[in-house]
């Protein structure tokens, strides 16, 4: 059932507790997204590419380490010492698709 605009007409709109888990999921990244594209660009434009490149590239890899220890956390894996698990712990979910993130 939607809701009335305050013109009259219905919308579809939905409160935030009828929204999919993919939905919150999607609402999630696309926000952290753009708020780390605001930030960068913000920095880049105030103080030059490179004062705004060079922090970027060094916090890229301590994320990096953070978020696999976090993905190793929730898929149980207490260490990666063969193949199979490496495959495991950075391989794509199987409903990833490259279309849109390379051009």
């Amino acid at each position: 059932m939607g809701r009335e605009r305050s013109d009259g007409s219905e919308s579809q709109a939905k409160g935030l507790e009828d929204l999919t888990t993919h939905q919150r999921e999607e609402l999630l990244r696309v926000a952290w997204m753009y708020h780390d594209y605001q930030w960068f660009r913000f920095v880049a434009e105030e103080r030059g590419f490179e004062a705004a490149n060079d922090p970027n590239q060094a916090i890229l890899g301590r994320m990096a380490h953070a978020e696999m220890m976090r993905l190793m956390r929730a898929l149980d894996v207490r260490e990666v010492n063969d193949m199979p698990t490496l495959v495991r712990c950075s391989g794509p979910p199987a409903n990833f698709t490259w279309e849109g993130c390379v051009r």
